[in-house]
């Protein structure tokens, strides 16, 4: 299956806004700049409130900013316009998991692979799997991301995401400076995504932060 199958490339290319945060300077992700994209995100919804890219747009942005509340429902109102809209169950997960509701950000990402069995996916899940302590579930995710490596590159900062479910600090330390050194995209949502909180004690997330330029 392709991303075009699933209109991830459509996604990245219509959606403006979210494009210029994602690939805009690091520093100013977490900062005031990200206010300035959701206020410009809700002129684009306010404009067209039926397309899924404006709808699921501003909610991906809500919930880097971490109003989890807002993303929830925005989200949910994306899938109402395309209940097969892979970007919204994804970040709908995230989104879930950070206001305490696993079972739901389950739910989420197990649609999202039910929808399309792709690395992200397989991250989230095994994420989520871990944080639940379902250990076993979390290591048959694992072996899915590793599976897919033989056919195709996977970023390892989709191992990284995984690792911080399951308290693998050895492993995730290994993976993040990998995605250090592949220059990962990933990396600039380091500080701003949730996933990598209980990682923020560790050494290794304050020098990769430092070396890659995030406050």
């Amino acid at each position: 299956m392709h991303l075009s199958d699933l209109g991830l490339d459509e996604f990245r290319s219509k959606n403006r806004i979210l494009s210029h945060c994602i690939k805009g300077n690091p520093r100013q992700i977490p900062t005031g700049r990200m206010e300035d994209s959701i206020r410009e995100a809700r002129g684009a919804v306010e404009i067209d409130p039926l397309s899924i890219y404006a709808v699921s747009g501003l909610g991906i942005l809500l919930v880097i900013a971490r109003k989890y509340d807002e993303a929830i429902i925005t989200l949910n109102r994306a899938l109402e316009l395309d209940g097969r809209f892979f970007p919204a169950y994804i970040y709908l997960a995230s989104a879930y998991e950070a206001k305490g509701e696993r079972a739901r950000a389950i739910e989420c990402a197990e649609n999202s692979e039910r929808i399309a069995p792709l690395p992200i996916a397989f991250r989230v899940r095994g994420w989520l799997y871990g944080l639940d302590g379902r250990l076993d579930e979390a290591q048959r995710m694992l072996d899915e991301l590793k599976e897919q490596t033989k056919r195709a590159y996977v970023s390892p900062m989709h191992f990284a995401r995984l690792y911080c479910g399951t308290g693998d600090v050895e492993a995730w330390r290994k993976a993040m400076w990998k995605a250090y050194e592949e220059r990962s995209g990933f990396l600039v949502f380091l500080k701003v995504n949730p996933a990598y909180d209980r990682m923020r004690t560790d050494p290794v997330y304050h020098e990769i932060a430092r070396k890659i330029g995030l406050p």
